[in-house]
């Protein structure tokens, strides 16, 4: 029985990213079935993927990644490096201390610092990023600039074994604050470190760019620990009208957790899953949110978390660090991904980088992964929303002409927001649209969506502007 996660009176609609290029790639399996209107990309061989973006840079690549072992990838970094790419690459200390394939990239002839390079100072400290930034030094083209990042180590179990997921965006000024971000690292923009200026952990500065419109899609940007990466995360959740659902790999914050209950208190639907490490620590949030023995700030009803049940063999992980708000049109349609865990480590003291995408396409395809991920866990797929969705006045709206040129007028509902293909909020108003966003500018022709909204009922309309 295919699950209910949307509601029943939203009307059959399409959004596309118009000519962004923003791609998702899943380690485990997903349910397409639930794809509105992308479908996700699942049991993707991410080690392939980063090759095929690697072997494709023209003029740079500056690699950061907490765990760099997969040989397959350091051979394509060296063999791109002999073809005259400029590449830099920065790691954490444990695993450039120990790991074969970090030796290769050195002895090649590539420049390769960690976290405590220069005069950096770490307490159990990480550098815990996994980003990469393509093709952004070279000054011919900005429509060759990537940037990867996501929560994938460059290891045998992150490819092999553990769920993971990795999102790759083609956007000139976000490669440009990730670069911002590993210079600061790195002490240089040129291809030499330097240790008298590199920064890392507290060290470093709050002085990247945080918000961009990537072809109509609001995209933030937030590192760590400079940046206040979780009051983001929790404003984020305070914007849920419907649900919020999660994977995270490490989860023991409290604000984070608080924040989620005052939304499960008021009736949205809170759903999620935990790596099992996780579930065997005293202060994991499971242990609230479930309201079992161990709860210290239990939720009363407890919500439906579970622990997963990643498929394979070695003692498999659930790797994710995201978190889906809302995957229609009844609100802000916000995916939350990256490298950061939902830890005091993670907000306070570790390199880390956590993207908030406004968008309903890939929020969906985020969806599509963590419906099979909830399943497996144990949880019921058969309920969503509890919200009505059967109020039979909200059938008696009339919106008229559709389409529309100039104006638009409503019957029978007092206030409507307006919202974009890619979910953008646009404009509200009351009976009558003047085709205007919040700034006074005419919006474009193209599809947009009206949302209805009355006593925590809702319904969703398409409606086209023509020239």
């Amino acid at each position: 029985m295919k699950a209910i996660v949307f509601f029943s009176m939203i009307l059959v609609f399409f959004t596309t990213i118009l000519g962004a290029e923003i791609n998702v790639y899943f380690t485990h399996s997903v349910d397409t079935t639930y794809a509105n209107p992308t479908p996700a990309q699942g049991n993707v061989e991410l080690d392939k993927k980063l090759i095929n973006r690697i072997v494709q840079a023209q003029y740079s690549i500056d690699f950061c990644f907490y765990d760099i072992e997969r040989q397959n990838i350091v051979d394509s970094l060296i063999s791109v490096f002999n073809r005259g790419v400029d590449i830099r690459v920065i790691t954490d200390d444990k695993y450039f201390a120990d790991t074969l394939p970090v030796y290769d990239l050195v002895n090649a002839g590539i420049p390769v610092i960690c976290d405590t390079f220069g005069n950096s100072t770490y307490w159990y400290r990480d550098m815990h990023n996994k980003f990469a930034i393509f093709d952004f030094q070279d000054s011919s083209s900005m429509e060759d600039d990537w940037i990867w990042t996501g929560s994938y180590n460059t290891t045998d179990r992150g490819t092999d074994i553990n769920a993971n997921n990795v999102i790759e965006i083609q956007d000139h000024e976000l490669a440009q604050a990730y670069t911002i971000e590993f210079e600061e690292m790195w002490g240089s923009d040129t291809n030499i470190p330097d240790p008298d200026s590199s920064k890392f952990h507290t060290s470093k500065s709050n002085n990247t760019q945080h918000n961009f419109l990537i072809d109509s899609i609001p995209v933030e940007l937030y590192f760590s620990p400079t940046d206040n990466s979780t009051e983001k995360i929790c404003n984020k959740i305070l914007t849920a009208d419907s649900l919020i659902y999660f994977c995270i790999f490490a989860f023991t914050r409290q604000d984070v957790s608080d924040t989620m209950k005052t939304k499960w208190d008021t009736g949205k639907s809170v759903k999620g899953v935990f790596d099992a490490l996780c579930g065997s620590w005293d202060n994991c949030k499971i242990h609230d949110m479930k309201a079992d023995t161990l709860a210290v700030h239990p939720w009363v009803p407890p919500a439906p978390v579970f622990v997963d049940s990643v498929p394979g063999s070695s003692n498999p992980r659930l790797h994710h660090k995201y978190m889906i708000i809302d995957v229609d049109f009844y609100s802000e349609l916000i995916l939350i991904t990256g490298s950061q865990n939902w830890t005091p480590f993670g907000e306070e003291t570790n390199d880390e980088n956590t993207l908030i995408i406004h968008s309903q396409d890939i929020a969906n395809q985020y969806l599509q992964e963590f419906v099979v991920r909830y399943a497996r866990a144990g949880g019921d797929t058969t309920s969503g929303c509890s919200e009505k969705s059967n109020d039979l006045s909200l059938n008696k709206i009339k919106v008229f002409p559709n389409p529309f040129t100039n104006k638009l007028r409503i019957e029978g509902c007092s206030k409507i927001k307006v919202y974009n293909i890619s979910g953008r909020f646009v404009a509200e108003f009351e009976q009558e649209w003047d085709g205007k966003d919040i700034n006074g500018e005419e919006v474009s022709a193209g599809i947009y969506f009206l949302r209805f909204k009355r006593e925590n009922i809702g319904k969703v309309l398409k409606l086209r502007r023509e020239e």
